[in-house]
């Protein structure tokens, strides 16, 4: 994967990542420093998951997500790359999380 001395973040990634198939999937957010490796460490994660099952935006409004619709989402990772992108769209995450 190219991430040295990460692997516990990278487990608790992958085992997220994985855990979209069940009934209520895990979700994680990624934060540390600015330059610390974040966005290393998430398309390290990414990359152990087929890319049809994986949706990834650098960042999102806060109603594009009611577009993509419930079932476009369904056991599919959504990868929000800048913190601002995750917060104009927190309202419409909160909800498909629910």
């Amino acid at each position: 994967c190219g991430i040295v001395g990460e692997s516990t973040n990278l487990l608790a990634g992958y085992l997220a990542a994985v855990s979209r198939k069940l009934p209520k999937p895990l979700a994680v957010l990624i934060q540390s420093s600015s330059a610390a490796g974040k966005s290393s460490l998430m398309e390290a994660v990414l990359n152990l998951i087929p890319e049809e099952e994986r949706i990834q935006y650098s960042a999102m409004t806060g109603q594009s997500l009611f577009y993509l619709g419930e079932t476009n989402l369904q056991h599919k990772i959504l990868a929000i790359a800048e913190e601002e992108g995750v917060r104009q769209a927190a309202y419409a995450l909160k909800l498909l999380q629910s």
